[in-house]
């Protein structure tokens, strides 16, 4: 290479400043077409218009790569420092998203922003495609000559490509569905975020149920308000024989702890049954005046009714509902042909013909005895896409790792 051409290419250099103003000026122009046109129907670009537009973004990469390889655009492109730079413009993007709720707002210049729909704005458009883009002449920049030496850097750089593309573009294509199971029978209709009904390729019944529940908290209570008056974790009794704390100045203990009972005429007893609840006796002693007091709390049930102790004219001792531990559904699953169980819980679905179960409520008037269950399903056809991807991604990072520590 003669020395003007090596000043000719220094002089297209672009340095880290330069790049980060370059990233910051593409995302404002995203601010000012979302605050024009507000934002993006993304619910029109499902399957086979996201392919279009993914093609179109391929063929302009490999187009600009063949054609305008040399000129400064591309240069700063396939460069590590638009690499970087848009690696972290995308990333702050995404942590806005993560930072503020999404969803509707009342603030007006966030909703104009598009802050609170950060996914569907041109804002993330803006900083996705040229990510894209910079990860890509990267890539391909590497292809040409092809050298032995760049295979892993393209295995990598392209395992990242693929995996941001299918995660953004597939989650356009993803169906969230919900179908009531029960014991009674056989259902294979589910229905869609805005109530459009679907059918299954395959029908569910529920077989058994369990619920694992946290032992239910006691608390002090705004006679008035209703409102919680201490704050939750430490400065609550978990409800447990013989476990005791003071609250607001009153010694509170348990003295007998029910997981489940009813109330039989005037007496608490225990009881395992639909409509039953848990119950516990406490003892409350005012620490400043010796004031002592005891009596039944229960969250209440079909079978026993919610039960409190007045402590004085402003604060009453409450039992809260249990929470949930772990809940879990044994399934029937009919295809037509063949029946078979499997059981799912909440951390652990299970994925039928390309279709993810997650157990996500139950009856709640009937806790543990519960007959039916809401089962979410989610269809993503581009998931092995991204196991692909990432798949590329750890190889290519692990082999050049390899090559770096020889």
């Amino acid at each position: 290479m003669s020395l003007s051409s090596k000043t000719n290419q220094n002089s297209k250099e672009v340095s880290y400043s330069v790049s980060f103003l370059i990233v910051a000026i593409v995302i404002s122009f995203g601010i000012i077409t979302q605050v024009v046109f507000g934002n993006l129907h993304l619910e029109k670009l499902i399957f086979p218009r996201n392919i279009v537009v993914l093609f179109l973004i391929i063929s302009l990469i490999i187009i600009g790569n063949w054609k305008f390889r040399g000129s400064s655009i591309v240069s700063w492109l396939s460069s590590t420092k638009a690499a970087i730079s848009s690696i972290v413009g995308f990333t702050v993007v995404t942590l806005i998203m993560g930072l503020l709720t999404q969803g509707t707002s009342t603030n007006t210049f966030i909703s104009k922003l598009g802050l609170n729909t950060i996914a569907s704005s041109w804002i993330y458009a803006f900083s996705l495609l040229l990510l894209l883009f910079s990860l890509g002449f990267a890539t391909i920049k590497r292809l040409y000559p092809l050298k032995k030496s760049n295979f892993w850097f393209i295995l990598n750089h392209l395992g990242l490509w693929v995996t941001i593309v299918a995660a953004n573009f597939g989650s356009i294509d993803q169906t969230h569905l919900r179908i009531s199971v029960s014991t009674a029978k056989y259902a294979n209709i589910a229905f869609g975020e805005k109530g459009e009904m679907n059918i299954l390729p395959f029908s569910l019944k529920q077989k058994e149920f369990s619920l694992e529940t946290y032992n239910p908290r006691i608390t002090i209570m705004d006679s008035t308000t209703t409102m919680i008056s201490v704050k939750s974790g430490k400065n609550t009794l978990e409800a447990k024989s013989n476990n005791s704390i003071i609250l607001k100045n009153w010694n509170i203990k348990v003295l007998q702890y029910l997981p489940s009972a009813e109330l039989t005429g005037t007496k608490i007893v225990a009881f395992d049954s639909i409509g039953t609840a848990p119950a516990a006796y406490v003892s409350a002693r005012n620490v400043q005046t010796n004031k002592q007091l005891t009596g039944w709390l229960s969250c209440g049930g079909n079978l026993i009714t919610k039960m409190y102790l007045s402590l004085d004219s402003e604060h009453m001792l409450v039992m809260l509902p249990p929470a949930d531990k772990e809940y879990k559904v044994l399934l029937y699953i009919n295809n037509g042909k063949h029946t078979f169980s499997k059981q799912i819980s909440i951390n652990n679905p299970y994925t039928y013909l390309g279709w993810q179960m997650y157990i996500v409520d139950f009856n709640r008037d009937k806790a543990k005895w519960s007959d039916s269950t809401i089962i979410e399903l989610v269809n993503d056809p581009w998931q092995p896409v991204v196991y692909m991807g990432l798949f590329m991604m750890i190889v290519g990072s692990l082999f050049v790792f390899w090559r770096g520590k020889k």
